[in-house]
């Protein structure tokens, strides 16, 4: 294993001990508090417009230089400059800097690269930001390139050429250079914002931004200088002719003659574009020579007159901020003009100064931010201050789906009124990453061509709650679904899945489930606009045609709308696709067609909601460290808990030791490792002891004279961690009973027909799931609510079996069979109704009977029963909780009973995934998990099997969980729930695909922690982690159910990216066709901020 690789842009890490010394490795980030520094705008370059930026550099240093910029990358698997040589390329006189095919990053000319990432650079969905620095004066070879990526340098490159000492690179000299390009070819797909050049010097990127106070790299602003003295020449917009070079202009005297004069090339115009340096002159004088009557000679875009052939001095009026003189060359024969000499007075009673190169530093030095998108030119205009800027080619800011000038920035800011175009932050794109295999993006993957076959793609956003719109607009037919798609994705075109609805343009007809659900009428072809509103405080979905929306919907009121009883706790992802069509979609990164209904907001980071967990490892961290054989007490430090570390999972990575876990409810200082790969009773087996921990250390001592499990020489180690909180409840029986049960009032004595031919609406109170309230058709029950006043919304679900989607369910007098599914007996989410009082609720058959079983009603978290009834306790067994629900975990342990009990978990969401073990017996560990279609599925955790049958584990719920277990024994359990931008717990259905395209898995978040298992097959539970590995691809997988060592395989292959997981490899464990994929995820930062990874 390469120690360097897994440890390289961790945290510092220090490990101290008895002889052990300490080592400090590359460091991640230090926080910094920030300077508020905002980008404003970027730009978008799409190869199929040749869109690129171009200057031709005057002789600027070429040992030293830095060039710094953000970049959003679009298109993958072809090569992408992202600056280059406009002129000879044949080697060495050319050295770019681009994304290879392999997507790893190079710098230097095609038979000598001088680095070549060994990091691949597959993140379309956030910003990077680069800089690349020289010094080839740099006494230490490996240092005279450096290469950093979001404040941290790479270190690790399958190719190093280190250039020679003083060595002077072609790049920086007097030649065109070419940013987005090389020479006429592999122009790139990616949007730029904040690009700075600065000629002369090796800065790093603490120069460019620093790490926030939750570990974020963000931009800030450059207080550094772009050199010293002024290079007139570098304003210069224009090819000059080489025979009449800038120095006969500007070299500090004015001679006489054409020969002493500066031309263009035949026939061209020269700009001394003076419009960043913000002048203020009184007049200017020039000195030229002339013949005939040039098409351009002019000062501010206003023609110079009043010359005659041969030399002149015209002297011109200004009076305020000069910003161009242009002179023109248009034949050999004339007429041209030729420039021998520029002198501005700038009214300080100084007189006229001429104008001459005195710069002795930063002579090519710019700055591009971007903001002042006035016109196509504009876009390249220096706001340093210091250079002409450079020309733009290919690039639209007229309005509409061409236009490159976008508020997509790395920075999140501003206020949304819904006219689109406004705020600032990481827009929402169509998804590469995720789509079909025949679809096509283009434009910054704001446009998408599909052939003549049904496919799909999903937006790179997705949202849990809110209001949302966004807008397509056809440009070759209007064969289209528009739509949207709830985790986990179906991967079919919208409409057409069951978790997916989808509008068809050619019919008019709303689908979900490939059936239709309403019909708001055909839209014409090219040109039309569907506006999307999507409202998830609600439930409902709208479309508009040109700016009316359809079957009189104001999604603004609320009222009317289209689709209503979209299911609650989902989250949602915009899709799309077109059948032999082309479409274009603006999520918000510039201005919509029609605004957006009041109250609703673009799909950008800066409108998602705040973070409760700005930074993952306040809750959950990893760390590594390398084992020195001395033994002893040995503590680790490096962690960034909040309160301590409560559960540590470590593992040596180098050697077939178990997989041992600690806990602090159990007791640290013991020997109670829970080795999860064995069938072990605590203790059972050696796995080290845990002395003692803090919210940034691990400290250990040996166990039975053995350090092994956490100090072999040169072995390498890591831990998972999480914070559980800062304290320990004991909990007595019955004690949760308050927080379990609404027993305020008699519910079913407030029911009409409350004596039901196949259960009664009191098995519908009784606060017992295993009966249910079923009435006979025509006989439907309604509970009215007496005390609705005191019953306000904010989460309703419903106990209950269906097996007619015919049968009533009415919320409020509010139909919500929408909502509900025929199968299994399970809890219901109702959503749309949050903020509502609770009123009446109806139930009952459509035809036949048994049709629908009411098993209980929960409202806001509580279970109503009739009051007097007789509950079971909660928690059944005294039980000790240490639990964080801020986090969304807990630690219990209790003794049990000779039956099944209810034991308290302590968070307030019911747990989605959990560990449980008996700790006096050998027996396996148990992986139990209610987000399988059977919700009391469970899996042995030292088996490769797939799911097995409940053994007495049921669906949890807001206070406790029910296991079987035995009265002879002590138990313990990990319990998990999802937290949106800090975990996610879920399935994906792998695609099988063998090309390096497996699934896309959405998680809103960047992971630092990727728990996996095949619930279909008999593969390993995986592990992997960015602590182990910190760069994408991502190989190497640790698996709990068995004790080896570290494995990596390019069949594990999986990217770790901005805001999820993307599946590369084809082990049937993480990719197995058409299975359901289990998995756990915990972050390192929410998508709000994420960098691209």
């Amino acid at each position: 294993m390469d120690l360097n690789r897994n440890i390289k842009q961790s945290p510092i890490i220090g490990v101290s001990g008895i002889g052990g010394g300490t080592a400090s490795y590359i460091l991640y980030g230090t926080k910094a508090s920030g300077d508020g520094y905002q980008i404003s705008r970027s730009v978008r370059l799409n190869s199929g417009d040749s869109a690129y930026f171009n200057k031709t550099f005057g002789s600027g240093n070429q040992t030293k230089w830095t060039f710094s910029f953000w970049i959003k990358r679009s298109l993958l698997g072809r090569k992408n400059i992202m600056m280059a040589y406009g002129g000879d390329i044949t080697e060495p006189n050319y050295a770019n800097l681009e994304f290879n095919s392999d997507n790893t990053m190079t710098f230097g000319y095609a038979s000598a690269a001088y680095i070549k990432t060994t990091r691949v650079f597959r993140d379309t969905n956030a910003w990077y930001h680069i800089v690349l620095s020289l010094d080839t004066n740099d006494s230490t070879p490996a240092d005279r390139v450096k290469l950093y990526v979001n404040g941290v340098r790479e270190t690790d490159f399958s190719t190093t050429h280190d250039p020679d000492s003083g060595q002077s690179l072609a790049w920086n000299g007097a030649m065109d250079h070419r940013f987005g390009s090389e020479l006429n070819q592999f122009y790139n797909d990616c949007y730029f914002a904040e690009v700075n050049f600065i000629d002369g010097q090796a800065l790093t990127p603490t120069d460019f931004g620093e790490f926030d106070e939750y570990n974020v790299w963000n931009p800030k602003s450059f207080t550094g200088s772009y050199g010293s003295g002024t290079y007139w020449s570098s304003f210069i917009q224009g090819t000059v002719d080489s025979t009449y070079p800038l120095s006969n202009l500007f070299g500090g005297t004015i001679g006489s003659g054409y020969t002493n004069g500066t031309r263009s090339t035949n026939p061209g115009t020269l700009t001394l574009d003076l419009s960043s340096k913000n002048l203020t002159v009184t007049n200017v004088r020039l000195s030229t020579y002339i013949y005939g009557t040039p098409s351009n000679l002019s000062v501010n875009g206003t023609p110079v007159t009043g010359y005659t052939n041969g030399d002149n001095t015209s002297v011109i009026a200004v009076n305020g901020q000069l910003n161009t003189i242009a002179w023109s060359y248009d034949s050999g024969s004339g007429p041209y003009c030729y420039m021998r000499g520029i002198e501005v007075d700038y009214g300080d009673g100084n007189g006229y100064q001429l104008l001459t190169d005195n710069g002795t530093t930063g002579r090519n030095s710019f700055r591009l931010n971007f903001s002042d998108n006035s016109s196509a030119s504009a876009l390249g205009k220096d706001s340093s201050g210091h250079s002409g800027g450079l020309t733009p080619h290919g690039f639209s800011v007229a309005a509409g789906s061409g236009n490159d000038s976008l508020t997509d920035t790395p920075t999140n800011y501003g206020t949304d009124t819904g006219a689109g175009g406004e705020v600032r932050g990481n827009f929402c794109t169509l998804n590469p990453l995720d789509k079909g295999s025949s679809v096509n993006l283009s434009n910054g993957n704001l446009t998408l061509q599909s052939p003549s076959a049904w496919q799909y793609c999903y937006g790179t956003i997705g949202v849990t709650s809110g209001k949302w719109y966004w807008e397509q607009i056809m440009t070759t037919s209007n064969y289209t679904y528009t739509g949207v798609d709830h985790l986990p994705v179906t991967r079919t075109y919208p409409g057409y899945g069951a978790n997916s609805w989808g509008f068809l343009s050619s019919d008019g007809n709303i689908y979900h489930n490939n059936s239709s659900q309403a019909n708001i009428g055909a839209l014409g072809g090219s040109g039309a606009v569907i506006g999307i509103a999507l409202d998830l405080d609600n439930m409902t979905l709208n479309y508009s045609f040109d700016g009316v929306w359809q079957a009189s919907a104001d999604p603004a009121n609320n009222t009317n709308p289209q689709i209503s009883n979209l299911p609650a706790g989902k989250t949602w992802l915009p899709a799309v696709d077109t059948y032999a069509a082309t479409t274009n979609m603006n999520f918000g990164q510039k201005p919509f067609v029609h605004a957006a209904p009041s109250g609703f907001k673009a799909l950008c980071t800066q409108n998602l909601p705040s973070p409760t967990v700005p930074e993952g490892r306040k809750y959950f961290d990893a760390i590594t460290w390398q084992g020195t054989g001395v033994g002893g007490d040995k503590t680790i430090s490096g962690l960034n808990l909040e309160t301590e570390a409560d559960l540590v999972w470590s593992k040596d990575m180098d050697t077939a030791y178990h997989h041992a876990l600690f806990d602090n409810v159990r007791g640290f200082g013991a020997r109670n490792s829970y080795n999860i790969d064995q069938a072990f009773a605590d203790g059972g087996a050696y796995g080290g002891k845990i002395k003692s921990t803090t919210n940034t250390s691990i400290t250990w001592e040996a166990d039975g004279g053995s350090s092994v499990w956490y100090d072999k020489n040169n072995d390498d180690y890591v831990a998972w961690v999480w914070d559980a909180g800062s304290t320990t409840t004991s909990y007595s029986v019955g004690q949760l009973n308050n927080d379990q049960y609404d027993t305020s009032q008699n519910f079913s004595g407030n029911t009409s027909n409350p004596t039901g031919a196949y259960g009664n609406a009191s098995n519908a109170f009784d606060g017992s799931l295993s009966t249910h309230a079923s009435p006979s058709y025509g006989n439907e029950m309604t509970y009215t609510n007496p005390s609705a006043g005191s019953y306000v919304i904010d989460t309703l679900e419903i106990y209950a079996q269906i097996y007619s989607t015919s049968c009533t369910a009415e919320l409020n007098g509010t139909d919500i069979m929408p909502q509900l599914a025929t199968g299994t007996r399970k809890w219901w989410k109702i959503g749309g109704f949050k903020g509502q009082n609770f009123s009446t609720f109806k139930w009952g058959p459509n035809s036949g009977n048994l049709e629908f079983q009411l098993g209980a009603i929960r409202v806001n978290g509580k279970v109503l029963v009739d009051t007097g009834t007789s509950v079971t306790n909660i928690p059944g067994l005294a039980t000790e909780v240490r639990a964080n629900p801020d986090a969304g975990f807990s630690i219990a342990k209790w003794s049990g009973a000779s039956n099944t009990a209810a034991i308290a978990h302590g968070l307030s969401k019911p747990p989605e995934i959990q560990i449980i073990k008996d700790s006096n017996n050998a027996y396996a560990g148990m992986l139990a998990t209610s987000l399988l279609s059977n919700t009391s599925d469970f899996m042995y955790l030292n088996s490769y099997g797939s799911t097995a049958a409940s053994f007495g584990v049921s669906e949890p719920d807001y206070t406790s969980f029910v296991v079987g277990q035995s009265s002879n024994s002590n138990y313990f359990t990990y319990s998990w729930h999802s937290v949106e931008g800090y975990s996610k717990m879920g399935t994906y259905v792998a695609n099988g695909d063998t090309s390096g395209e497996g699934s896309f898995i959405y998680l809103g978040f960047r992971p630092k922690f990727f728990f996996l298992k095949n619930t279909q097959n008999g593969n390993s539970f995986c592990i992997s982690d960015t602590a182990r590995a910190p760069f994408n691809v991502v190989d190497n997988f640790l698996f709990p159910d068995d004790p080896m060592a570290e494995v990596s395989s390019s069949t594990y292959d999986h990217d770790i990216l901005s805001n999820g997981i993307k599946i590369r490899g084809t082990y049937d464990g993480i990719n197995k066709s058409g299975d359901v994929i289990l998995f756990m995820a915990f972050a390192e930062h929410p998508f709000n901020t994420s960098r691209a990874r």
